[in-house]
């Protein structure tokens, strides 16, 4: 019985290895070596199935092997930095084929394809200056907004995040500023729509500015163009004397669907904290100013507090604002596509909690961008995004919350303190949201009506609605209601349509040429009130209706409207694919602009000759495969003024002052009916070149700007009856070079690559008419003054401290030492702008392993820290830093770094409020180095991803803002104060004014693709 039943089991064995084998025999084996440029293997190579989600990585020795059905395939073979291998298979039943790879480095960049505005190029074809940013650098540090990605990553190119706290943006210089009142912002366009980009639409309420790029998912985007000389911003003409900044999302490929999820997870901290007294020292320190003034018995406190009552208290404010931010962001996306329809669709959700105690940002977005074929040369596009956005509002800086913990919070009150001073009380008794809705969307039509003629056209809308929120509880309004609500609504409008053909003439051989002509409009609306409520229970935005039933307070600001209209055109012409020639014309009308002088005339022309393209090049100069020289010359504008600049405007009397009964209104701004375009006209010139096939690689430019007609809102004699007008006054001097530089050190099994960007950038005000310094002025004391640099510290000299009486000593005009106080005695000391910026990364491979790491820095300019004056100036009812120890106490002291302590502050000299103590004792150098960013990952292996059915899949930890190098004793040197304009934005971000820091965070990310 046994034996029968082991006959019974071998044989079935032997059926199922022989139908198994039979099965096996159906599929055929595609396996080989992927090997780098070096002959090395490449491990970790992607091989695809083109077509298909069939794939697998190289293992630790190159190899790969895939089983396929019976038929005719091709491979693709990807690696990062190395060109795609696509080769094609034909695979029989049964059989094995062995099919090697070599793979070739990317360094031929020049090949890659950069959006140029209208169109596309071959970057060896440019012939103007233009920095592309890859998907990958913009999500490689954790951040609410891709513009502070930028950072350290393009020569030319200045990124400052602005502060600390959930939602704030970054400022964005490229080569230097360049206006006074008008924006010195770039252009920002995305998928072709110019978009809304007001960071002044919300005020500067809390000490914050409105961020209106938050709203942008960075995982949506393919890549980023940043266009920065004439040549290349010519084409948008009046908008582009700032730079313009493409921003390109991801579209739908070729293929079955393709699913890529990412999450990552982070905590924050604040970079650095001031130093404060505590309880006791300031006490002492009270004391010790009290009776240096010439007083006796204890100096009062604020507040009401008793000796008795402070004594023994301290309270650290600090660390109560303080917690450990979360940050939780999820990303999934599909691309998908075939000859007729091609597919991208994302989704994201973002939690960014700051280490400031109530304040984070959420985040909602999705996005889908399709393109149909209707036919062989006819195809629609759309681009459809919807996010939103909700800021959970806490005051910063001079508003309050960690500004309040470093000023007026002091370390004798109890931190059971319920008032209006403390931000942790009233975060209890009053909820702040901003919620923004903000949709991008465009439909686009290509046409190829005959060969070489392309005709395009869309229609855009961009569509913005911000509301601010505050509920106030009844603990909180003293005027005896429930509770208030308060609303600030702002909605633009804002709709653009272009039309464009391009056509390639058919010329002989050697010649090539393109035209481009087109056409473009754009329209904004823009839509305020102010809605305020009491006796409500919940917020407006919660509660709609409610203003129908309860006491209402309506302000409805005039409607603002502008437009434009434009006609351009651009020429493109090579000969034998090594001299190249571009000219581009545009005509801008602008709503914005004087009756007289609603349009402006905006060309360009560039050249560049690819040297190493000579036919005995690569035979005498074989170390150098690529040298390309290049020059352009062009005119651009400015036209980022409020809407109503160039009108007369009034007001109605806020006093309720009447003339014989009746209301009056009075006059707020003159009439300009000659006001234009601010302009610059750029020369730039430079060279390209690649050594050892692309090993090396550097950019050089070198460039001139000179912007004319700057725009400037200037005050007028009290007589006139007028406070102020615009107009057209002045000149400024960019002139500098950016160098960017790509060197493959290591290129085996053992990957190192390097590269570093530095520009330097010389600014001077060549003209300002007949200004006084201190009509054009912005925050702590920073001029507009002609023959220097546009941002200057207007300061009066600190000398030293007298060893005899405590006094500070001054400087006048002339140098010479005075003890007297006088604001006349100011004068250049300081720079807005810094003489060197730029950024060095290191990648490192091996394997599955990656590192990298990018350093940021900054040489040069200055700082002012407008809050010293306060901690370590005339002592007041403010913290005091434990710098002030260094203080002079007794007759004969040499060497103290601050004066004798005293409240009164006419004590110094006859300064008539401590307000006013503007000094270079607290100016300092903003030199800085800061490790930016630090990533280590991994990419698992080949047989692991395809045992769990993936394409690939990565794990990575990333810290941010690690190590800061700085002379600099305030909290961050990376800073910049949010301003209420445009002119406080252009000449005073140097000042400081309690700013949070920066965050210093540490996060684990996942990416997977099946």
């Amino acid at each position: 019985m046994i034996g029968e039943l082991r006959k019974r089991i071998l044989a079935l064995l032997v059926l199922t290895f022989v139908s198994s084998a039979f099965i096996f025999a159906q599929k055929g084996t595609v396996s080989g070596k992927v090997k780098d440029e070096n002959g090395d293997p490449l491990v970790g190579t992607t091989v695809m199935v083109e077509g298909t989600q069939m794939g697998t990585l190289t293992d630790g020795e190159g190899n790969y092997s895939i089983q396929l059905d019976p038929g005719d395939y091709n491979l693709v073979f990807s690696f990062v930095g190395y060109d795609k291998q696509t080769k094609s298979v034909k695979v029989a039943a049964g059989e094995t084929i062995s099919l090697n790879t070599g793979m070739e480095l990317e360094g031929k960049e020049m090949d890659d394809v950069v959006i140029v505005g209208y169109g596309t190029q071959r970057k060896r074809d440019l012939t103007g200056s233009i920095s592309k940013i890859g998907a990958r650098d913009l999500n490689d540090i954790p951040g609410t907004s891709f513009e502070a990605t930028l950072q350290g990553k393009a020569p030319g190119v200045q990124v400052i995040q602005s502060s600390g706290i959930a939602g704030a943006g970054a400022m964005v210089r490229v080569r230097g500023i360049a206006s006074v009142g008008a924006g010195g912002d770039p252009l920002y366009v995305v998928d072709g729509i110019p978009i809304t980009q007001d960071n002044f639409a919300n005020g500067d309420r809390g000490g914050q500015n409105n961020n209106p790029l938050s709203s942008i998912n960075p995982n949506d985007i393919e890549s980023i163009e940043i266009l920065k000389d004439a040549a290349a911003t010519g084409i948008y003409g009046s908008r582009g004397s700032n730079g313009v900044i493409l921003i390109t999302t991801k579209r739908g490929k070729r293929g079955k669907p393709t699913f890529d999820f990412s999450t990552r997870i982070g905590l924050s901290q604040p970079t650095k904290l001031q130093s404060l007294l505590t309880g006791d020292q300031w006490l002492q320190l009270r004391q010790e100013a009290w009776e240096n003034d010439g007083n006796t018995g204890r100096a009062p406190l604020p507040m009401g507090l008793t000796l008795e009552d402070a004594q023994g208290v301290n309270t650290d404010w600090q660390d109560k604002m303080v917690q450990t931010g979360v940050k939780q962001e999820y990303n999934f996306s599909m691309r998908q596509g075939n000859d007729k329809i091609k597919t991208y669709l994302g989704v994201s959700a973002m939690n960014s909690e700051s280490y400031i105690v109530g304040n984070s940002y959420q985040r909602l977005t999705a996005r889908g961008n399709v393109d149909w074929n209707i036919l062989k040369n006819l195809r629609v596009s759309g681009n459809f995004s919807l996010a939103r956005g909700l800021n959970n509002r806490v005051d910063q800086a001079w508003a309050g919350g960690l500004g309040a913990a470093q000023s007026t919070l002091l370390p004798i009150y109890s931190d059971t303190l319920n008032n209006q001073i403390n931000p942790l009380f009233k975060q209890t008794v009053v909820d702040w949201q901003t919620l923004e809705y903000r949709t991008i969307n465009n439909i686009s039509l290509f046409y190829e009506p005959i060969k070489g003629l392309e005709i395009n056209a869309s229609g855009n809308f961009d569509y913005m609605d911000m509301g601010d929120d505050i509920l106030e509880d009844s603990l909180w309004d003293t005027q005896n209601h429930t509770a208030r609500a308060k609303e600030w609504a702002t909605n633009v409008f804002n709709w653009s349509t272009n039309g464009y053909a391009s056509y390639k003439v058919n010329l002989p051989e050697d010649h090539g040429l393109k035209i481009m002509a087109g056409m473009e409009a754009q329209k904004s609306v823009s839509r305020s009130e102010y809605l305020e409520l009491t006796n409500v229970y919940k917020p407006i935005y919660a509660n709609p209706s409610a203003s129908e039933n309860t006491d209402t307070i309506n302000t409805v600001n005039p409607t603002e409207r502008w437009s434009f209209v434009s006609l351009f055109t651009r020429v493109n012409y090579d000969y034998k694919k090594k001299y190249f020639f571009q000219a581009t014309a545009r005509i801008d009308g602008s709503s914005k602009f004087g009756r007289e002088n609603v349009y402006g005339f905006f060309p360009t022309v560039g050249g560049g000759y690819i040297l190493s393209e000579e036919s005995w090049w690569k035979e005498k100069v074989p170390v150098i495969n690529f040298l390309k020289f290049k020059a352009s010359w062009g005119k651009t504008g400015n036209a980022n003024i409020p809407n109503n600049a160039r009108f007369g405007l009034f007001s109605s009397n806020q006093n309720n002052v009447t003339y014989n009964g009746d209301s009056t209104i009075y006059p707020t701004q003159l009439e300009n009916p000659f006001l234009q375009w601010e302009t610059a006209y750029t020369v730039d010139g430079g060279f390209e070149i690649g050594f050892w096939n692309d090993r090396l690689t550097a950019d050089v430019t070198f460039y001139n700007k000179k912007t004319r007609d700057m725009l400037i809102q200037l005050k007028t004699a009290t007589s006139t009856g007028f406070p102020n007008y615009w107009s057209n006054v002045g000149q400024v001097l960019n002139r500098g070079f950016e160098i960017g530089i790509t060197s493959r050190n290591l290129v085996g099994k053992f990957k190192w690559t390097t590269t570093l960007n530095l520009s330097r950038n010389y600014n001077k005000v060549l003209d300002v008419g007949d200004t006084a310094p201190d009509a054009l002025a912005g925050s702590g004391d920073t001029r507009v003054i002609e023959g220097q640099p546009l941002g200057v510290n207007y300061l009066v000299r600190f000398s030293h401290v007298d060893a005899a009486t405590g006094l500070p000593v001054w400087l006048d005009k002339d140098g010479n030492e005075t003890m007297t106080w006088s604001e006349n005695n100011r004068v250049v000391v300081g720079k807005v702008l810094p003489d060197v910026i730029g950024g060095l990364t290191n990648r490192f491979e091996y394997k599955g392993f990656d590192l990298e790491a990018l350093w940021t820095f900054s040489i040069g300019g200055n700082i002012y820290d407008d809050a010293a004056k306060r901690q370590l100036g005339v002592f007041t009812d403010w913290n005091m830093r434990t710098d002030i120890i260094n203080r002079w106490t007794t007759p004969g002291q040499e060497g103290a770094t601050y004066p004798r302590l005293t409240m009164n502050p006419g004590t110094y000299g006859g300064l008539g409020s401590e307000w006013n103590l503007n000094t270079t004792q607290f100016l300092y150098d903003a030199t800085y180095y800061r490790l930016k960013k630090v990533s280590l990952g991994y990419s698992f292996n080949g047989d692991l991803v395809t045992k769990m059915h993936l394409q690939a899949l990565r794990l990575y930890v990333t810290g941010t803002n690690l190590i800061t190098i700085t002379n600099y004793p305030g909290s961050d040197p990376e800073v910049v104060r949010d301003q209420n304009g445009p002119q406080g934005r252009n000449i005073s971000p140097n000042v400081s004014y309690l700013t949070p820091p920066q965050e210093r965070t540490l996060s684990v990310g996942l990416n997977v693709t099946f």
